[in-house]
């Protein structure tokens, strides 16, 4: 089977579910990654019965978080297309 994963070409023997292509993706720390298989989001809930076939097109994001101490800014991109940002503190930087 061929798939295309975040851009690029990969080829697999048989049908896979999501949990199973983030191994073979080797995707870091899966439980936070958000998965969209052909333009759709995928729900964590759905990654074990959710199968990729072939010719299928998967983008994997994983999310990101930066942080300081007395201020603290969070920045968490679920993917390219969303991103949400939580500024906290009081006084000057």
């Amino acid at each position: 089977m061929k798939l295309t994963v975040n851009g690029e070409p990969l080829e697999i023997e048989k049908p896979i579910n999501v949990k199973e292509l983030l191994v073979v993706a080797k995707a870091e720390q899966p439980e936070y990654v958000t998965v969209e298989l052909n333009g759709e989001f995928v729900d964590h809930s759905g990654f074990e019965s959710t199968l990729v076939k072939d010719g299928d097109t998967v983008d994997v994001d994983a999310a990101s978080g930066t942080r300081r101490t007395r201020w603290f800014d969070v920045q968490i991109r679920v993917s390219d297309k969303f991103r949400l940002e939580m500024h906290v503190g009081g006084g000057a930087r």
